[in-house]
């Protein structure tokens, strides 16, 4: 395990992947066990709490036979696809949405996303907030990108009457370049997540409304600025926190047209030709 000897200590894991870089120098590597779940727990679980910057996906595959053999009935996980992402580990970035599929299809957990500033609560005893659903199909296109990224193709080709503004000068870019109905769309590094199942999926424990994503899965892909109730762009970014400048590329509506009013009608009109790359739909 690698930790970090200043800065903030909870960064500390393995390989310090997640250790800010302009720190990276000083950190300390230390020696610890470790086990696989499913060789130490031999019994049903009623909550599973895991924090492991950005190895979420190893915990999981060393619960494999816990979670077949007994009943876990809740999950509760920071998610930080921002961490595999940082290095370009491609085999991890894939595997972080590839561990939520697998809960969904293989174990039967539905998936809520706890998003920090949306779903506070104040004190202990107050209700849970309903959360919405991260579902396989939301994955699906969390891993469409991946594979786009790692090819160089995510968001390429941007339409060339956009190539004069800034935030459109070259494909890619995260989480801007990504698709609007994937989880990853609404995180801007890391997240919080909530699986459960049997007695606790419901109310007063996990209640899901709606779909996770700026866009909904139900949305034409000639749409392209963001109408969710919470008015975030891309990575989960308050709107009303958003310059003119960058606005637009993040899905949110120009709020000063002498700085973006013409660059919101041509990626309008872009859109409505299907010319925006990353507004794909998949089957």
């Amino acid at each position: 395990m690698v930790v970090p000897s200043k800065g903030i200590w909870g960064t500390a894991g393995i390989d310090g992947l997640n250790i800010d870089a302009n720190i990276a120098a000083s950190r300390e590597e230390i020696e610890v066990p470790s086990v696989r779940l499913e060789d130490e727990i031999k019994e049903d679980v009623l909550l599973m709490k895991v924090d492991v910057e950005g190895w979420e996906w190893s915990v999981i595959q060393g619960a494999e036979g816990l979670l077949k053999n007994h009943v876990v009935e809740n999950i509760i996980m920071e998610y930080s696809p921002g961490v595999p992402e940082r290095h370009f580990r491609w085999d991890a970035m894939a595997a972080t949405p590839q561990m939520l599929v697998d809960l969904i299809t293989k174990y039967g957990f539905r998936i809520g996303h706890i998003e920090g500033s949306r779903h506070r609560v104040g004190a202990w005893d107050d209700p849970l907030p309903p959360l919405s659903e991260i579902t396989a199909r939301n994955l699906k296109y969390d891993l469409e990108d991946i594979s786009r990224w790692k090819d160089g193709k995510l968001a390429c080709p941007v339409p060339p009457e956009l190539s004069n503004f800034t935030m459109w000068r070259g494909c890619g870019g995260v989480p801007e370049g990504l698709n609007p109905r994937s989880l990853r769309s609404e995180i801007g590094h890391n997240t919080n997540v909530h699986m459960a199942k049997g007695a606790s999926l419901g109310a007063p424990y996990l209640q899901l409304e709606g779909v996770v994503g700026i866009l909904q899965a139900s949305d034409p892909g000639t749409k392209y600025f963001q109408t969710n109730a919470w008015n975030y762009g891309m990575g989960g970014r308050p709107c009303k926190h958003l310059g003119p400048d960058v606005q637009v590329r993040h899905r949110c509506n120009c709020t000063d047209p002498s700085a973006c009013g013409e660059e919101q009608a041509l990626v309008a009109k872009a859109a409505a030709e299907g010319r925006i790359p990353q507004n794909y739909v998949l089957p």
